[in-house]
């Protein structure tokens, strides 16, 4: 068996549609994400660890910044009068 890289397509290593759905399934349940973050299409468009990689990561610092956006702006609200 010859190692895999990141960036083999898994449908030329013998993937089907049935085993894509299914994984597809098992990575939005494993890292909590909705069909919105990564769906089967994305996965189709671009079958490698390394899209699905950069697909769940960009989720994760989104929804971090904008955490960090909500937690500055309610620091930043100055009271009437302060000024």
């Amino acid at each position: 068996m010859q190692d895999i890289g990141v960036i083999e397509n898994f449908f030329e290593l013998g993937g089907d549609s049935l085993i894509a759905t299914r994984l597809v399934a098992k990575i939005r349940s494993h890292f909590k994400t909705s069909d919105q973050v990564f769906s089967l299409t994305d996965f189709f468009a671009n079958p490698t660890v390394f899209h699905i990689a950069a697909k769940i990561d960009g989720f994760f610092v989104t929804t971090k910044l904008e955490s960090k956006r909500q937690e500055l702006r309610a620091l930043a609200v100055v009271d009437e009068g302060e000024f």
